[in-house]
């Protein structure tokens, strides 16, 4: 059944158009990522099709009701939430779902919690059309997998806005890419679109390459017949006059050749189809300084750590222990206190041991790294052991160009903050960065860009992140905070997953033996 239908669609800001979607059809039953960079328009998207945003041109039909999980939401939106808490059944089997008991008064919400909240009322709507917009973010990873679980099971039209490319991988069967200003279809997962797009990419600048040296092979065999054309003899003074004739009659028959066969070159230059190079969208290149390193095998060690806010215990006489280069995430639910370990360990409170020579980066998810009334390069410079000119270097490949450096920080995006802070914390030698959720309000892009030089770091990463595919990609060590303890796990989190699931499998059956006996 058609759920959604857009045609000739406009929506431009000043001199930039930002969507310009000739036609698009979306039927119910559809699981559909929108995918793109930092304000290429996928929630300008969703907000026109809500009815939030008016186009300039255009038009949307939806055939239902639309169910809208945005990004960001004010504090009067989160009151309305908590302020119409509905305790029929449905509504209470969905806050069940969700794992959200007793949640009545606002106050008294983590962002994690408001994000369940904020899914499960628009769930119980059951809506035709659910769009969704970021709707992972300040979700720990089991409420990301209550999400992927509820979407799965979603029956209607789906319009997801996600960074979390694991979470596409496993919900979404078609991707929609918004790609200066138009729109492309790929029937697959994200992996799938990935794949697609790098073979369009290939196959355009091959078939470009050829278009330029076929050009470049025509323009040299017509220059060449002209200058054939040009150096061709006239008679020589010694013939006479009736040799001479024959003589410039035959020449130049054969210039008349040779001049048309140029002609024909030329002709064919001009019905060459034209071919141009693959678009390929500015990327963000991150390179980090080689950095000092550390003495000492072991970069930090935490002994009989105890964590107490008023009467709740966050974790009580722990022990962990993170080898110098090594790539540790720390893992637990929301409010568990995993930002809370990474503060510890940047103030160093008691217990908690840095090797002599460790020199700290910091990224907080709070970006509170950064002076809101300055401007990028007077943030970046503030830090940088470097000179301008590499600074500069390194906010350009970050994205910021030009005139971009002079922007205060209060006006930039979120993604545009983040690229901002990592800047100032790759401008020193850090040989020790403690990351709290860096993937926040970065596109995919970015993300991967982050992704692969943070792989090929040569000091020691330490962070948190909700992302599943991120916390795959980096780390060899995690330190997972259950039971009010530090547990530390060497290995990836893959294999983290397999040991817990083999654990679990062990118990079932002892379980079943029990029952059996």
């Amino acid at each position: 059944m058609l759920m959604l239908e857009i045609k000739k669609l406009k929506k431009s800001f000043g001199t930039r158009t930002v969507l310009d979607i000739n036609e698009l059809n979306l039927y119910s039953g559809e699981k559909i990522a929108l995918v793109g960079m930092n304000g290429a328009g996928k929630s300008l998207l969703l907000n026109i099709i809500a009815g939030l945003t008016k186009p300039d041109e255009g038009s949307v039909k939806t055939g239902g009701e639309i169910s809208y999980i945005k990004q960001f939401m004010d504090k009067e939106s989160e009151e309305s939430i908590t302020g119409n808490l509905s305790y029929d059944t449905d509504y209470f089997k969905i806050l069940r779902e969700f794992e959200i008991y007793g949640m009545e008064k606002y106050d008294w919400l983590s962002g994690g919690e408001m994000t369940r909240l904020k899914l499960a009322g628009e769930f119980s709507k059951n809506n035709s059309i659910l769009m969704a917009d970021e709707p992972a973010s300040n979700l720990d990873i089991n409420g990301i997998t209550i999400l992927e679980k509820s979407l799965k099971e979603y029956n209607g039209l789906l319009l997801l806005v996600s960074h979390d490319r694991e979470l596409i991988n496993s919900v979404c069967g078609k991707i929609i890419e918004i790609e200066n200003c138009k729109i492309n279809v790929y029937e697959g997962n994200y992996d799938f679109y990935k794949r697609c797009k790098q073979l369009e990419i290939d196959r355009k600048n091959f078939e470009y390459g050829e278009y330029i040296s076929e050009r470049k092979r025509l323009f040299r065999a017509a220059a060449e017949k002209k200058q054939h054309s040009k150096e061709m003899k006239k008679a020589p003074a010694r013939m006479g006059n009736s040799e001479a004739r024959l003589h410039t009659r035959g020449v130049n028959s054969k210039k008349s050749k040779i001049d048309a066969a140029a002609k024909s070159i030329e002709t064919r230059i001009e019905k060459l189809e034209l071919k141009k190079k693959a678009y390929e969208p500015p990327i963000v290149k991150i390179d980090i300084k080689e950095c000092f390193k550390l003495q000492s095998k072991i970069a930090v060690y935490g002994s009989e750590i105890t964590k107490t806010f008023s009467e709740k215990t966050l974790f009580s006489y722990s022990n962990f222990e993170i080898r110098r280069g090594s790539k540790t995430a720390i893992i637990g639910p929301n409010g568990s206190g995993k930002t809370t370990l990474i503060k510890m360990m940047l103030n160093g409170e008691t217990g908690i041991h840095f090797a002599a020579s460790a020199r700290i980066g910091y990224f907080s998810q709070s970006l509170e790294i950064l002076a809101p009334a300055l401007t990028v390069i007077e943030n970046v410079m503030a830090a940088s052991e470097y000179s301008e000119n590499f600074t500069r270097l390194l906010l350009a490949r970050l994205l910021f160009k030009r005139d971009d450096i002079y922007k205060k920080v209060s006006a930039l995006s979120g993604g545009e903050r983040v690229r901002a802070a990592l800047a100032k914390i790759f401008v020193c030698s850090n040989n020790v960065l403690l990351f709290d959720e860096p993937t926040n309000y970065l596109d995919v892009q970015s993300l991967e860009a982050l992704e692969a030089v943070l792989r090929e770091y040569e000091g020691t990463l330490i962070f948190a992140s909700h992302d599943r595919k991120f916390i795959s990609n980096l780390a060899t060590e995690l330190i997972i905070i259950e039971g009010r303890r530090l547990n530390s796990f060497s290995g990836t989190y893959g294999e983290y997953l397999e040991s817990r699931n083999q654990q679990g499998s062990i118990v079932k059956n002892k379980a079943g033996d029990c029952m059996l006996d």
